[in-house]
């Protein structure tokens, strides 16, 4: 083959602003392939018009595609690139791309707001009431305090649990929780869906199998009375509300503070009691 009019993977990766590493790995994957390999050498030669090619590889990598599909819209023996179809496509992943990304911006702005919770909470030397949004939870029983053995066999039984369904757990706690008149207590570990775009605060989405789970349960939005504890147990709840919540709440809460200056151990705590559902 005359190459004279050929490009070496190196004049390629110039043309292209590709580099030579990456044009290897997507001939490694079926993708621009070189138009040419020198049995000889192994070099790999490239056309000018593979150009086309190599933005066609820049698009979907923005995009977020999986570059083994770009072969659907490449025909290598009629030398045709399918627009017609990969445009749509590739919107459609962006659009996808963008959505995430909000989602994950809102996600860090409720963790913003909720370490802006925390260290109010620190600050303050009274109880605060403060609204809060619904999460799941899977739960078991459980009677002692955080951060011991019993404790930490306890959430690994909870960890196998949530991997089990390939979930993240934001965080893990204790609860107490009124049921038929008595507390019964439990280890819990939540978790969050995804937030919509247009909402301020992350919407649980919680697929109906999990919801059937006999470990699962719903911790509702609502107005909840909160106070920062020196040490684990819910006992303490009863001293610090004394006088503002009713007798019997429904629902306790402990589980360990997110703060912007995160302490590893030993940890900050937090308590809440429900006081108010929010029923909007």
């Amino acid at each position: 083959m005359d190459i004279k009019f050929l490009l070496s993977i190196k004049e390629f990766g110039k043309l292209t602003n590709i580099h030579p590493k990456s044009l290897r790995y997507y001939d490694s994957i079926g993708v621009l392939k070189p138009i040419w390999v020198d049995p000889e050498s192994g070099y790999r030669y490239y056309s000018c018009d593979q150009r086309e090619e190599a933005y066609l590889v820049k698009v979907a990598l923005e995009c977020g595609m999986q570059l083994k599909d770009l072969l659907r819209y490449i025909s290598f023996q009629e030398k045709i690139i399918n627009y017609h179809t990969f445009i749509p496509d590739a919107v459609n992943q962006m659009e996808q791309q963008i959505q995430k990304l909000q989602n994950q911006v809102q996600n860090l702005k409720y963790l913003q707001e909720y370490m802006s919770h925390t260290h109010r909470l620190l600050a303050s030397p009274v109880p605060a009431l403060e609204p809060f949004p619904e999460y799941h939870v899977f739960r078991i029983p459980y009677e002692g305090v955080q951060f011991t053995d019993q404790w930490l066999a306890s959430t690994q039984e909870l960890s196998k649990l949530l991997n089990q369904y390939d979930i993240i757990s934001f965080s893990t706690g204790l609860m107490q929780v009124l049921e038929d008149g008595a507390y019964h207590s439990y280890l819990y570990a939540s978790f969050l869906g995804s937030p919509e775009s247009n909402n301020v605060e992350p919407v649980v989405y919680c697929p109906p199998a999990i919801q059937q789970h006999p470990y699962y349960f719903y911790i509702p939005a609502g107005e909840y009375l909160c106070a920062a504890v020196p040490e684990s147990g819910l006992e303490q709840a009863k001293d610090w509300s004394v006088g503002l919540c009713p007798e019997m709440p429904e629902l306790i809460i402990e589980h360990e503070m997110g703060t912007m200056d995160y302490h590893y151990f030993p940890p900050r705590l937090e308590q809440r009691i429900l006081l108010r559902r929010d029923n909007t």
